[in-house]
């Protein structure tokens, strides 16, 4: 008897949930990251320096 995981179709779901989970995963070192920094938004990683960048 074959296994669903054996199957080609068991393999792909197994591969999305993996890619789902790190995506997951990602999302909330984002969330976290903007918590802690929310004018990354609007100003990217670093903030504008004091004499407007130059």
């Amino acid at each position: 008897m074959k296994r669903w995981y054996h199957s080609a179709l068991g393999y792909e779901l197994v591969k999305s949930l993996q890619e789902l989970r790190e995506t997951l995963r990602a999302l909330g070192s984002l969330a976290d990251y903007l918590e802690r920094n929310p004018s990354a938004l609007l100003y990217g990683a670093r903030r504008p320096s004091a004499n407007g960048g130059r």
